[in-house]
Formats: structure tokens, sequence, C-alpha cells
């Protein structure tokens, strides 16, 4: 595994040589590591100054010129820049020696360069699709999802941060992620957080961006998509949507084009890191996983499913809570100490996360109109206890059965508990005690009849 200091050496030699994508390898590397190592608490106020000055440094890479101060923060001298030759006056013939120069040549025009259908691609590629820079969602800022993150960390930011992990094994990773989960539970906010991880240039496409009108302007569309996101270093895209976009069974035209460029495409994703060193990751989110062509959702493309369920009582706890706390920070409204979280966390349960916050939204709405009548800012009990009389989940229960039942029969999740990663073999179970057997029963005691007569001898 490379140290800090060989990726730092290799950036500076690469930098000397002007081989910059080699060094915006190497930096993006780097930079992972001491993020790594500032977040685990690692000599934190040096790495974090290392982080900051150089993510300066690999934009300016990004940009094709470095500054002084970039080379002054890599202790590198800049490149000399060349004088003009000015140390001797221009010579200046005699008069009789003067000659008539000849007239030059009219330069022949130079052919038009058409450009290559790559370069067509690309072109219109930045015009289409918009690429949003690193994100600043972080895993810290999700409420709840602790089975998800687990998985995300185990199946997707593993192999892609440390792919010499998977060395030796026969699978060596590679494919996309398939979220899949009620409407409004924070899949856009995980994939951006995936791309935060990973330092990636991140871009969200929908149905409607890819769908054009017109004979083969939808093939046009998701070539563009794939040759702009090979451009970068590290790049995830994000199809929401998913079953819109690769549909079971449509009669759309531009529809069955986008299936089949979508599938042709996706052949060289998988190896598409390990021959150039650069990172492209796919992402696709769904509320009806169902309705997706399974040949998507086959390993090595979308094979990695992850749910996505409702926050549970602890993580809709945090965003009220977390939702008061940004409200107290600003000390222009009062919470009132006499709100009842637990209340609040049991009449929210069902709710997904977009319910919670548009619930939220309306108690500050019912605080400023009193506010506006009373000039009293304030938010109390009474104020949740109003907005919860005529509020409801917007999540169907038959949704959550469906996705239940197509979660047990396609996604059968192997959970690992610390006990089964040790190479110590499991304690025997305690034999049960076999139980004892029964005593007999005592015959029962036969009770006299009076009416029957006492045999001979008897009194």
């Amino acid at each position: 595994m490379n140290d800090n200091a060989t990726l730092l050496a290799e950036v500076k030699s690469a930098i000397r040589h002007e081989e910059y994508k080699r060094a915006i390898r190497a930096l993006e590397k780097l930079l992972t590591l001491l993020k790594f190592d500032y977040e685990n608490g690692i000599d934190r106020e040096r790495n974090g100054r290392a982080f900051n000055a150089l993510v300066k440094v690999r934009k300016e890479l990004l940009e094709g010129k470095l500054s002084d101060a970039s080379y002054a923060v890599l202790k590198l001298e800049p490149p000399k820049k060349e004088k003009p030759f000015t140390d001797y006056p221009p010579y200046n013939p005699p008069e009789d020696k003067k000659e008539t120069p000849a007239p030059a040549p009219a330069p022949e025009p130079e052919p038009e360069k058409k450009p290559t259908p790559e370069e067509t691609v690309v072109a219109k590629a930045e015009t289409q699709f918009h690429w949003d820079e690193i994100p600043t969602v972080t895993f810290e800022d999700i409420a709840g999802l602790d089975e998800c993150k687990a998985l995300v960390e185990r199946k997707v930011i593993l192999p892609l941060l440390h792919p010499e992990m998977l060395e030796g094994y026969i699978n060596g990773g590679g494919g996309g992620v398939c979220l899949y989960g009620p409407p409004g539970t924070g899949k856009t906010m995980i994939s951006a957080a995936i791309a935060n991880r990973i330092q990636a240039k991140f871009c969200s496409i929908t149905p409607s961006d890819l769908l054009q009108q017109g004979q083969g302007n939808t093939e046009k569309a998701i070539k563009a998509l794939f040759a702009e996101a090979r451009s970068f270093p590290c790049a995830v895209i994000y199809f929401d949507e998913m079953d819109s976009i690769a549909p079971k069974s449509t009669r759309s035209t531009a529809a069955r084009q986008l299936r089949s460029e979508f599938l042709a495409q996706l052949q060289g994703v998988s190896s598409y890191g390990k021959k150039s060193k650069n990172i492209l990751f796919l992402i696709c989110a769904t509320n009806k996983p169902w309705d997706i062509d399974s040949a998507f959702l086959r390993p090595g493309r979308f094979g990695t499913k992850i749910y996505v369920g409702l926050p549970d009582d602890p993580a809709r706890r945090y965003i009220v809570t977390h939702h008061l706390d940004k409200i107290k920070k600003k000390g222009t409204v009062e919470i009132k100490p006499d709100i009842d979280i637990d209340l609040i966390v049991e009449k929210t349960n069902g709710f997904n996360c977009a319910d919670v916050s548009n619930f939220l939204n309306s108690v500050e709405e019912v605080s400023l109109a009193r506010a506006m009548k009373t000039g009293e800012k304030y938010i109390a009990n009474n104020d949740f206890l109003l907005v919860l009389r005529k509020t409801v989940s917007s999540v169907q229960a038959e949704d959550i059965e469906k996705l239940d039942a197509w979660r047990r029969e396609n996604d059968a999740p192997i959970s690992f508990d610390e006990a089964d990663l040790t190479d110590e073999a499991p304690a025997p179970e305690a034999p049960t005690e076999a139980p004892a057997p029964e005593a007999p029963e005592a015959p029962a005691e036969k009770v006299a009849n009076p009416e029957e007569k006492a045999p001979e001898g008897e009194e």
C-alpha cells in the first residue's frame, strides 16, 4: 500500500515531467489517505492543513496550470520563464549592401479540420449534462440507515478506495449499485455521500435527460454522458427513476434505443478502473425495482442491491432535534421546553425523511403565522400537536409490502457478525438435558359406595 511520502514524491516527479494526468491520479490517492488519517484522529492538525493545501493544487492541475503558491506548497521550483532576446541591438546593414527582400509566399490555407465523433460527443455533453463538483454531503449528514451505510462501506467504498484489499481473490469487485426503497428515504443523499467519500464529480440523471426526440438522438445522449464521465479522473453517475429509464417492457422506440445503447456502454464499466487507473462508478435508484429490466440488475451491472428503508425511531428523533437545534443557534426564535420529543417520534412512525422535513416546515409556518399577529417568535408543543392532526404519511402500506416481498425474493443480504469473521471455531451448543421421566400415577383410591354390600367377614 502506498504511503503519503511515496505518493507525494510521485506527484512531484509527475509535475517535473509535465505528466499532469499521472500527477492528478497520485494526488487523488494522497488526498484519500490524508482524509482517512484526519477522520481517525491521526495528527489531525497537520493532516488537515496538508489536505486543504493539496485540494487547491488538485484544482489547478485540473485547470492545466499551477500557480507559484502551488509550487511552493510542493516545494518545487517553478519553471523558468524565457526572456526575450534583447541583449544586442538589431543589425542595420549599410545603405549600399541593403537588398530588397523578396516577397514572402502567401501561406496556403490550412484544410478545415473536422471534429472526430468522440470530440463531437464530448462537446455536446458539456452543454447537455450538469456535473457538480465534489458534493459536500457526507454520511454523517444522513440520519439513521446504519445497516444501509454499513453495506455501502463494505460493498462500495472498500473496493473503490482500497482495491489492493481484493488482490488474491477471484472476485475483483466491479459493477454498480441499485438503491431501492420507498420514495423520500435519502437515496440521492447516499449517492452524493458516496461521491464525497471517493472525491468524485457527481451527475444526477433523470429519464428526460436521456430520452430525446428524433432518430438516433437517444443513443447520442447516452454516448455523450459516458464520454464526458470518462474524461474525469473520478466520476459518479446517479440514474434516478431507473424503472423509467430501463423498464421491463415498452413500446417506445426511444426507450428501446436507450436500452440497447445503455447495455453497450455498461460492457466496459467493470474493467474501466483497472485499465485506465481512473474511477467511473454507477448508481441507480428506484422505488419500483420489480419494473426494471432484469438485464440491468445482473452482477457486473447494477448487481449490488441495497435497501434504503424508512427512518427508524432514532433517525426521526435525530431529524427533529437537529432541526430544532439549528433554529435555536440562530437565537431569534425561542424553543419552548414543553416540546415532547418522544410523542413526536411516536406520532411520525411510518413517515419517510421527506415527510418528517415537511412536517417540521409546517410547524415553522404555524409559529410564523402567530408571530405576525402577536410579534412573539417561539415554537411550542401545541404547534406540533396542531400540525400532527393534519399531517399523514405519503408512504403507501401496499408499496412497503411489495418492497419487502421483492427484497426477500431478490435481495437476501448476508449479514456478518464480528464473531463470524474470526477464525475461531464456534463454541459448541450446550447439550439440552433430556426431560426426566414422569412418575407413574398412583392408582386412585376406590371410594366406597354405601349402597354396595360389604363382603362377608368385613363390616
